[in-house]
């Protein structure tokens, strides 16, 4: 029997910061990694726990947490995007408008999806899975406006030491939802439309006033006096002609079906 007074008796080393060991919990089914991140002032020891399906999920997990005590990241078990999107949100100063819309966004794409998701464990395929889902539903230019949100909100919690890294910078945007058809005319739709338009502005040739009284808009007409605009003028008006230079044409109706404006 070894003398306890003994220097050389085996003794089992204390832990120190930064290690753990694996247990297998029988009730949970669920093998618990406990790493030791030192003593509290009170002279209690500080542990982080995690859990895995299998030894080697938490070997893992257990190593993420030791990459952060090694980066000096102090990130709370319970701290989630949701947490850290409001949080970058409370530090703006924007015009009310610019708030609105991006808290919109907020509260009806990335809390309901992902907000309650841990940012500590918050990683590439859940950041690629959420935009995923939601392209189909949003165009490209709502994908970036919410992409720039998460990215801002997790660049502020990086500064704060509360993450080692910003996944949201190692994902690639889906295409979004497509836009509406263009309106825009082909070349020869407009081409079509110029020519139907010269052919109307051919057919009036003078500028004439159609009113029995002393003020009266002027008209592009033919030279029988039909106007341009269709306008029936009052019965047994008078009709002088003003011109020949339909730019002298007052009548909003007449200058917009001839193209004048």
């Amino acid at each position: 029997m070894t003398d306890a007074s003994d220097p050389g008796r085996s003794r089992k080393r204390r832990r120190g910061r930064g290690e753990g060991g694996i247990s297998y919990d029988k009730t949970n089914k669920a093998y618990i990694a406990t790493v030791s991140l030192g003593r509290a002032p009170d002279g209690s020891r500080i542990r982080r726990t995690v859990r895995g399906r299998t030894k080697t999920q938490a070997k893992d997990r257990l190593q993420e947490v030791r990459d952060e005590i090694k980066a000096g990241v102090r990130t709370s078990p319970t701290y989630t995007i949701e947490d850290c999107v409001k949080d970058w949100l409370a530090s703006l100063e924007r015009d009310p408008h610019t708030m609105e819309t991006i808290t919109g966004q907020a509260q009806k794409w990335i809390y309901p999806r992902i907000g309650a998701k841990k940012l500590r464990r918050f990683k590439v395929d859940d950041a690629d899975k959420f935009f995923r889902d939601i392209a189909p539903l949003l165009s490209k230019r709502s994908l970036v406006m919410i992409k720039s949100t998460l990215r801002r909100s997790i660049r502020r919690a990086q500064a704060r030491d509360l993450i080692g890294r910003n996944v949201i910078d190692l994902i690639d945007l889906p295409p979004g939802r497509p836009g509406r058809p263009s309106r825009a005319m082909t070349e020869e739709q407009a081409g079509a439309v110029l020519k139907a338009a010269r052919g109307r502005i051919d057919r009036y040739v003078r500028v004439v006033k159609a009113s029995n009284g002393r003020y009266g808009a002027t008209h592009a007409a033919t030279e029988s006096g039909t106007l341009a605009c269709g306008t029936r003028p009052h019965p047994m008006p008078t009709i002088i002609e003003v011109g020949r230079d339909l730019q002298e044409a007052t009548c909003r109706s007449c200058r917009t079906q001839l193209g004048l404006d």
